[in-house]
């Protein structure tokens, strides 16, 4: 049997002894609710924030994200490294930047954080991703993931 729950942005869930609170992403699905991005909090005291599908992060986002350091931060990269790529609901490695410099500031990431980018277009490939991120000197640690990788 598959239980369905509606969950609401800004509550906290519990899942066997994981910690769930789902944050509101700046992208519309097929029934106009907006996506859900995910503040983790792991049993072993890391927080992870799973955050794709999103264009620029709305300010409520941003403030409940300012309470939490973030150890693994995975980011949606769709523009991939192409400085034309303009879209309202995805990103690209330039937003995806000043997005971690703005949460550097705020206090969610610092040294100790990685970032992960994911959710990748065909823009660009992995080689050039991977160029782009050594040259534009992320704020943390950015690893461009690949298929099969694995992080916890």
């Amino acid at each position: 049997y598959i239980a369905f729950h509606k969950l609401r942005f800004g509550q906290r869930i519990e899942i066997e002894g994981i910690g769930f609170t789902p944050l509101k992403g700046n992208h519309t699905g097929n029934m106009q609710e907006y996506s859900a991005m995910f503040l983790i909090e792991l049993p072993d005291g890391r927080k992870m924030f799973y955050g794709l599908d999103t264009g620029t992060y709305f300010p409520e986002t941003l403030t409940a994200l300012q309470q939490h350091h973030i150890d693994i931060y995975i980011s949606e990269n769709t523009g991939g490294s192409c400085p034309s790529f303009n879209h309202p609901v995805h990103m690209c490695l330039d937003d995806v930047k000043k997005l971690a410099e703005e949460l550097m500031a705020q206090g969610t990431l610092d040294q100790r954080s990685v970032l992960y980018l994911t959710h990748i277009s065909h823009r660009s490939t992995h080689a050039q991703n991977e160029e782009a991120v050594k040259t534009m000197l992320f704020p943390v640690q950015t690893v461009v993931t690949y298929d099969g990788m694995k992080i916890l």
